[in-house]
């Protein structure tokens, strides 16, 4: 990865109340609620004008440059299993080439929102929140560890999730050098973005074609391997009036209730009542036909969200489905009949998914959810071409 320092713009103020979840783990009440408020990042994120909004931010003093070439240290403390567990990653740009050198996908996107953040970036030239990227092994963490003592403590915060995060400025070149040198010789995965990163690839080879310079990813880094590190799947709420979605599962797979479950290797269908489902064999058939693997829970219930066209597009259309990464959401909105029905996704475990992502596969969108999340607003890449013509 060939990486480097960036011109990060803060918020002048109490950082708790500005920054915000990721998109994914917000509702639509908290979407509402957040935007509402005057000084958080919601407001410029999902605003009607954000470029009018961030602008009178930035004119205003709310949001200001602190330095032009600096990286950020990010140190995450937070409860894991009822222990203490600390995660420290680094924020910084990230040049993307030519895209597969530097990064690894794992998820397919969906072409509604890559467009979304592509509007968002024309409009604003900025970026708000870092793509989550994550390395195979704890060496990264481990080299990260050193430069954390000595350096500069910029901010603290707790956020909503209750993780306490600790945001530390280095600008020293020689130290920035080194960093950039060390990760040179590795390859990352996108944990999370990977929107983010097909909007700004579509957007960087339109500026190359009007010989314009690409612009840099702003990117957190981390260890995958890292013991702070977990990876659950997100959950999949079959929206009222989707009846062949249910016809699907009753057809094609194996229905097994239970008074008691647990999330561990299978989908778990909750209607009303907890049942784990498995697909049937003309049903793993029919998943392998499509160059799917009918014994990742990803996978398999794609295909029952949408049968044999599971691998036909750029993934879901969100006319059958919605995503939450929390189980209880996902059961409470089927209880007050917003959803037909949940399908609850067991947590990954980290050799099966470095054996999924080593072997080239390309999961349907929404299938992992790394945590804890980086929240929106610790810091903003802007272009600096926008902030040029905005003065």
């Amino acid at each position: 990865m060939k990486v480097s320092g960036f011109s990060p713009y803060v918020f002048n103020g109490n950082i708790g109340e500005f920054v915000s979840p990721p998109t994914d783990m917000m509702s639509k009440n908290e979407i509402v609620t957040l935007s509402s408020r005057r000084n958080n990042v919601t407001r410029v994120t999902f605003g009607s004008d954000p470029a009018r909004i961030l602008k009178e931010m930035i004119d205003g003093g709310k949001i200001t440059k602190i330095s032009s070439n600096s990286m950020l240290m990010l140190k995450q403390r937070f409860m894991q299993n009822g222990k203490h567990a600390t995660r420290i990653g680094l924020i910084c740009s990230l040049n993307l080439g030519n895209g597969d050198d530097q990064l690894v996908p794992h998820e397919s996107t969906i072409r509604e929102y890559v467009e979304r953040r592509k509007e968002f970036l024309r409009k604003t030239g900025a970026q708000t929140e870092p793509v989550f990227i994550v390395v195979p092994g704890d060496e990264i963490e481990n080299y990260l560890i050193k430069f954390a003592d000595g350096i500069d403590e910029l901010f603290a915060f707790l956020d909503s999730a209750g993780v306490e995060n600790t945001v530390y400025l280095l600008n020293d070149e020689s130290r920035m050098q080194e960093i950039s040198k060390f990760l040179e010789g590795f390859r990352g995965i996108i944990a999370d973005g990977h929107h983010r990163v097909k909007a700004l690839t579509e957007i960087n080879r339109e500026r190359e074609e009007n010989g314009q310079m690409s612009l840099p990813l702003f990117s957190y880094i981390t260890s995958l391997d890292s013991p702070s590190m977990s990876i659950s799947g997100i959950h999949r709420l079959v929206k009222n009036g989707s009846e062949n979605v249910m016809k699907r599962i009753h057809s094609g797979f194996r229905i097994n209730r239970s008074e008691t479950y647990r999330l561990e290797g299978n989908v778990v269908l909750y209607d009303g009542n907890y049942r784990e489902i498995y697909p049937l064999p003309n049903t793993v058939k029919l998943i392998r036909a499509r160059g799917a693997n009918p014994e990742t829970p990803a996978d398999y219930s794609h295909f029952a969200m949408h049968g044999e066209s599971m691998g036909i597009g750029n993934g879901d259309d969100g006319n059958m489905i919605d995503y939450t990464p929390y189980e209880m959401r996902a059961v409470e909105e089927v209880d007050k009949g917003n959803a037909k029905a949940a399908l609850l996704m067991p947590p990954w475990k980290k050799k099966i998914f470095a054996r999924v992502v080593s072997s080239g596969r390309i999961l349907p969108p929404k299938s992992t959810f790394f945590s804890p999340k980086i929240f929106a607003g610790i810091a903003f890449s802007i272009e600096k071409e926008w902030i040029d013509v905005k003065r």
